[in-house]
């Protein structure tokens, strides 16, 4: 008689998640009467998907079904909003697992649950909730890291957040602990790498771990402040289409909109939510030596309740 596996219980992106691995940068859920909305496990995952409509190099996907590729890592089957079936790479560490299974993988979960995940960093400030959005590499992560650190913000997510509507009102449902750093910026904040894990063995960023860091739960979402670079330090209200526009610039995956059919509900929050909250574009030179000002610039907009 076989033994049934102990399975790993976590709270992310506001769903029950039961995995076979274990998820260190995830929030521990103790409820284990609550459904398991997600599954999480090993196994075997073919290396296309018979029926697929969309194939690309590293996604084969059809209806809410998707094969994920991912060359020196492994593949990962996605299905029904529901489950996800990882086939490990033989020379793969389980922490590059993860950095696929917590981005690429459960983003498209999330997407084939019609729900809307943004990419950004976040603060819960005295005024309520400010993310960050931005390029690739704007300084997201770093801008909220600095804030938690200097002026003692929470956190309450990096990277990855799905939005949550209630009522008037909307937050931000992360549980992820962790906020992933470049050596620079982790040098600008005077913390050592050593004894941090690699985002992937191969980067020269690193996932600085700290649950206490992070809101237990989240406030609502007051202001999104898109990260651009400029000559000079500057934080401009936008509103209307523009607003609405860089709400949807945030969206996390865009490609899986297209091909799990969620943009109607993604084109429905973002135009609630710039009616909600107040858009921003913060302007600063593409220097870390900046950020105390960019700090003081953010504390003093968004420090009074």
């Amino acid at each position: 008689m076989a033994i049934a596996k102990e399975l790993h219980r976590y709270r992310i992106y506001g769903l029950n998640v039961a995995s076979d691995i274990e998820l260190p940068a995830a929030t521990p859920s103790s409820d284990t009467r609550a459904p398991d909305e997600v599954t999480i496990s090993r196994g075997h995952v073919d290396v296309g998907l018979a029926g697929s409509v969309t194939r690309a190099r590293w996604i084969e996907a059809r209806e809410k079904t998707c094969v994920l590729r991912f060359e020196g890592i492994g593949r990962f089957l996605v299905r029904d909003g529901s489950e996800i079936v990882f086939d490990q790479d033989p020379l793969a560490s389980d922490e590059d697992v993860r950095t696929f299974l917590y981005g690429a993988s459960l983003g498209a979960i999330v997407h084939q649950r019609g729900m809307v995940p943004l990419h950004v960093s976040a603060i819960a400030a005295p005024c309520g909730g400010v993310a960050f959005t931005g390029e690739s590499e704007a300084g997201k992560s770093t801008t909220a890291a600095f804030m938690n650190q200097k002026f003692g913000w929470p956190l309450i997510c990096d990277d990855v957040a799905v939005v949550q509507e209630g009522g008037d009102a909307f937050t931000l449902a992360s549980g992820l602990n962790t906020v992933k750093l470049w050596q620079s910026a982790l040098t600008k904040l005077n913390r050592s790498s050593e004894n941090l894990t690699r985002d992937l063995t191969r980067s020269n960023k690193f996932h600085a771990i700290s649950a206490e860091r992070f809101c237990p739960a989240s406030p609502i979402l007051r202001h999104l402040v898109r990260l651009d670079w400029g000559n000079t330090l500057s934080l401009e209200p936008v509103r209307g289409r523009v607003a609405y526009t860089t709400i949807l610039g945030a969206l996390y995956r865009p490609e899986y909109a297209a091909i799990f059919d969620n943009q109607k509900s993604i084109a429905k929050v973002a135009l609630n939510l710039a009616t909600s909250i107040q858009v921003w574009t913060l302007s600063r030179k593409a220097d870390i030596g900046s950020i105390d000002n960019v700090g003081n610039l953010i504390a003093a907009r968004f420090g009074q309740k």
